[in-house]
């Protein structure tokens, strides 16, 4: 999933020979971004952007060999994992709690969004979310899929 080829895949291999000091330099930027979202999180109660940078995926069988198709983004193909974890990672990095609520329909596919609370109020963040998701849920949903059916790419 994770080619060397990819942008993505190219810093996990980098991580992976990563010495002591490297280490400590990368905890230091990981409090820096954690200090400038929890600034930001002082003047707002929460902050709501895409779960994802795309309309849901259209569903596939995975191949055993090949990598999952592209997605395409603003007309440009992108490596499916680095479409998924695009606009999540900043808050699994930063360990700030994350609600992904769907939010209607885009092109017949679904679109959700992530409420991002601050760091420690998990419980402030869910009834938020509660709030939130009682004025989503007029927004329309896709059907479901046909019994049978399969997915198309």
């Amino acid at each position: 999933l994770l080619p060397a080829s990819q942008p993505l895949g190219r810093h996990f291999a980098a991580g992976s020979g990563a010495g002591l000091a490297d280490y400590s330099v990368a905890l230091a930027e990981r409090d820096r971004f954690i200090s400038a979202l929890e600034c930001f999180l002082e003047e707002y109660d929460v902050l709501i952007c895409p779960t994802a940078a795309c309309t849901a995926y259209p569903a596939f069988r995975p191949h055993p060999i090949r990598p999952p198709p592209k997605i395409s983004i603003d007309g440009q193909a992108h490596p499916w994992i680095e479409s998924a974890v695009g606009m999540t990672a900043p808050f699994s990095l930063t360990g700030n709690p994350v609600v992904s609520l769907p939010a209607g329909v885009f092109d017949g596919r679904p679109v959700g969004l992530q409420i991002v609370g601050k760091r420690w109020q998990d419980e402030r963040l869910l009834a938020i979310a509660e709030h939130l998701e009682s004025g989503l849920a007029s927004m329309p949903l896709p059907p479901p899929l046909r019994e049978g059916a399969t997915p198309q790419p």
